[in-house]
């Protein structure tokens, strides 16, 4: 296949005008993740055995599924991009980080045939987007200087995707949320089968609680746990946990194998009043292990603890970068790459060091972009950040540029 000249955005409802807006329609292909999915019992046997088990374990709607269901699922998407490459074989492909088992299949078959798969996400930074295909350290343009970034955590500000633990802000979330809820499952019962429709249908049936404490748990020597969002790209792509992806279970397993340790959770901000019921009652009855309110401050906490323990997230970067301990649980994250550690009976142990907080700035800058695809949500539809479109738009234009220059042919 010959290399066109085109670019594809592969996009989604939300995030359409937003790239539309960054890269206007000039030698590029827009291509509705929506539009690549079905099932096919046969493929063009572009993925081997090891990686549609793969696939499957990563995605969400695919480890609900049963295995030949999930590798039809794999096939359909695999040949229909195969076929679109075979028709004008593209430069770059854009989207967003690796989430799916959609966008995973793209992303796999892009690197088998030379093709550079480009994935945006969320900064730590505000104003800022980082690439990534799945987690790992990736060359930005423009990223913030040094003094932003030290300045940023020592100023103990919040990351791009904080949100207010205020009653009217909660409250407006929880009605928007149940609003989608019924959406999504409405428009399943009328036959819809496309991946968004099944997990938001299937997430809004799960029996669900609030986990939170007291403000006044004692935290000194103790190991702070922050909870993650899951099911997340962060858990399921970035950092899994084997063999099926069950964060809760992981953590379960984590804190029941561990006795002798004391542990307090902290229940992540945007995911209040979502997590299982069935893990909040577990935790409950832990002796070694406490919940403090989601009120708690987290520069706070960090400064009482004994260490931080997690997979990956913005609280392991406000850790190192304010003197913390740190124990990573799973795989080393992309912003500790090159640092070193020692081993801990939970990890991999960071401890605080000029050293350690001069890699950390170094590989956040390289890996940020100016500008970001930063939405809001309401209960039909969304809202994009036009100012952060605008920067976004320089940004890619000029990383097109760079690419372009150095592949020539």
């Amino acid at each position: 296949m010959r290399k066109g000249d085109y670019i594809y955005i592969i996009y989604r409802k939300w995030n359409f005008e937003p790239f539309k807006y960054a890269l206007g329609t000039d030698n590029v292909k827009y291509i509705h993740e929506m539009d690549l999915e079905g099932k096919r019992d046969d493929s063009q046997k572009q993925l081997d055995g090891k990686e549609v088990e793969s696939i499957i374990m990563g995605c969400r709607l695919l480890r609900n599924l049963n295995y030949e269901e999930a590798r039809q699922k794999i096939n359909y998407v695999a040949d229909q991009w195969i076929n679109l490459m075979n028709i004008e074989r593209p430069k770059l492909v854009i989207s967003v980080t690796v989430d799916n088992y959609i966008l995973d299949v793209i992303a796999r078959i892009c690197e088998k045939n030379n093709i550079k798969y480009l994935g945006l996400v969320n900064s730590p930074i505000p104003g800022y987007s980082r690439l990534t295909t799945r987690g790992k350290l990736e060359q930005g343009l423009w990223g913030p200087a040094r003094t932003e970034i030290m300045d940023f955590y020592r100023n103990r500000r919040k990351p791009s995707h904080y949100e207010e633990i205020k009653f009217k802000v909660k409250l407006k979330k929880r009605i928007v949320n149940y609003a989608r809820e019924k959406y999504f499952k409405i428009k399943h019962l009328f036959g819809a089968n496309d991946y968004h429709t099944i997990v938001n249908s299937n997430w809004g049936s799960i029996d669900k609680g609030y986990l939170n404490g007291s403000i006044n748990v004692e935290v000194k020597e103790k190991y702070f746990i922050p909870l993650q969002f899951t099911p997340e790209c962060t858990v399921d792509y970035w950092s899994p946990v084997y063999p099926n992806n069950d964060y809760e279970q992981f953590i379960c397993d984590l804190i029941s194998n561990n006795k002798s340790i004391r542990f307090v959770l902290k229940e992540h901000p945007s995911y209040m009043g979502y997590r299982k019921k069935s893990f909040i009652e577990w935790i409950n009855k832990q002796e070694n292990c406490e919940v403090i309110s989601v009120m708690a401050d987290n520069y706070d906490l960090i400064s009482k603890c004994k260490a931080v323990c997690t997979l990956t997230g913005t609280v392991g970067i406000e850790t190192v970068m304010t003197g913390g301990t740190l124990i990573i649980l799973g795989d080393i994250p992309y912003y500790l790459d090159g640092c070193n550690s020692s081993i801990h009976i939970l990890g991999n142990e960071f401890h605080p060091s000029d050293e350690i907080k001069e890699r950390v700035v170094e590989n956040i800058s390289k890996s940020l972009i100016r500008g970001g695809l930063k939405f809001e949500k309401k209960i039909y539809g969304w809202r994009y950040n036009e100012n952060l479109a605008i920067d976004l738009s320089k940004s890619l234009n000029k990383y097109i540029e760079i690419y372009n220059e150095e592949n020539k042919s």
